[in-house]
């Protein structure tokens, strides 16, 4: 594997195309966003694409890889995807909801698929049914756990592997948990829905001795929807030792996590869990459920593994952690070494440069077609025309634009024009030998 100085020293890095299906903040574009730094901080030269635009594009930005957003009929361009991605040694398709590009691009460059869904992919077929066709032909798949790799295999294709996620390594920022806080603090974070189980652990805490719910407490925190909300809103507000405090960030999130003395994640499906990684960084005990796919750092010695939306077992956790409340200490730390050994920067930063390495094959030689051309499947952007004597600023196809600008030149070539291209940053354009 070369190592980041030997790769910028050559001169000419290894080009990664990586497309997004949107760019809002959340999970699978969080770690979208951690592989595309990683790349770019080992040496590779990164292009990213969105299907969909949003906030996440400026965290890219201060890494110098602000995405292109496809325009709304780039499927109306096969070929002109196809020559696109031929200009890039590895392309890399992000979660389920590209497959139109693995379809298109197996077997013409070097491709991996980025699968971060698990068992709920069948909420998609079930609306898009190329995607289970993808999934049934797909030749390389990478999923986030074993678990959301073994339903892929069981139901759709053998054709995966597994890199595990990781999150950012903020311990040493953990503020002090407050002094005044209940003996045992019982923590969910997350955007709510009916697949994160909210409801069973809401009733899962209801149903504990009353003895014990006095001795404790349950949060809550996140977006939620609200037609899911509205099922036990009424429950939160009856029971006193239950509070929702609705979503929080930053320093906010930070304090949650601190006076969490376990960390609960009941979902009835997750692929991996980014929350339940989060709270092994900090140091937290877990509880966490069967179908969740980041049990991979969960035992005995940090936490408990319950039956998938059973209030049963999930009280009996609960208890369990109030009656040992002297051992949640010693658990905690289990955690966290659980955090070092499977989730920390260092492992996935090893896996995903394995990863590239495994898949960009060093006989394919990608092509040099100018980028310019293809953006028939982007946007349409701004651009600046400098003749010297006066600029014009327009914003329309650059296609359509260079005929109109060629049309007023007999010879039709060795004619330089100077672009700005504020979106896409080429400053300097040379076009050569473009007929008229």
């Amino acid at each position: 594997m070369l190592s980041a100085a030997k790769r910028k020293k050559t001169g000419k890095p290894k080009k990664i195309l990586l497309i997004a299906h949107d760019m809002q903040i959340a999970g699978a574009e969080i770690i979208l966003y951690n592989l595309t730094k990683i790349l770019v901080d080992s040496g590779y030269s990164c292009s990213i694409i969105s299907l969909n635009d949003g906030p996440m594009i400026e965290k890219f930005k201060v890494i110098g890889c602000k995405p292109k957003i496809l325009s709304s009929d780039f499927e109306k361009y096969p070929d002109k995807i196809i020559q696109y991605a031929r200009c890039f040694d590895l392309v890399i398709a992000n979660t389920v909801l590209t497959y139109m590009f693995p379809v298109l691009l197996t077997n013409k460059v070097p491709l991996i698929w980025y699968v971060h869904e698990g068992a709920n992919i069948v909420e998609y077929t079930s609306i898009l049914p190329e995607l289970e066709k993808a999934l049934l032909n797909a030749q390389n798949i990478y999923a986030v756990s074993d678990y959301a790799k073994d339903f892929i295999v069981k139901n759709y294709n053998s054709n995966v592997k597994v890199i595990h996620n990781y999150v950012e390594d903020k311990y040493s920022s953990l503020p002090h948990a407050r002094t005044d806080k209940p003996n045992i603090d019982f923590s969910i974070l997350g955007f709510m829905t009916y697949r994160k189980a909210i409801h069973i652990c809401i009733d899962s805490f209801l149903a504990l001795p009353a003895e014990l719910r006095e001795k404790s407490r349950l949060n809550i925190a996140g977006k939620y929807n609200m037609n899911y909300f509205n099922l036990f809103k009424h429950k939160i507000k009856k029971e006193n030792h239950i509070v929702y405090h609705g979503e929080i960030t930053g320093k906010e999130k930070q304090t949650f996590f601190a006076n969490t003395d376990v960390f609960v994640i009941p979902s009835f499906d997750e692929s991996c869990s980014l929350v339940a990684l989060e709270g092994a960084m900090y140091g937290k005990p877990l509880i966490i459920s069967k179908n969740v796919g980041a049990k991979y750092i969960v035992d005995k010695t940090n936490g408990w593994i319950v039956d998938t939306g059973s209030v049963e077992a999930l009280t009996s956790a609960m208890e369990s952690a109030i009656r040992n409340q002297n051992e949640l200490s010693r658990m905690g730390e289990a955690s966290r070494k659980k955090y070092i050994e499977f989730a920390s920067y260092k492992n996935y930063k090893n896996a995903a440069l394995k990863m590239i390495e495994d898949n960009i094959d060093n006989t394919y030689r990608p092509a040099h077609t100018c980028k310019l051309f293809f953006s028939l499947l982007f946007k349409k952007e701004t651009v600046l025309l400098n003749f010297g004597f006066f600029k014009v600023r327009m914003t329309l196809d650059p296609i359509f634009l260079l005929k109109k600008i060629f049309s007023y030149h007999s010879d039709g070539y060795n004619k330089t024009i100077t672009f700005f291209w504020r979106k896409y940053r080429f400053e300097y354009l040379n076009l050569k030998n473009i007929q008229k």
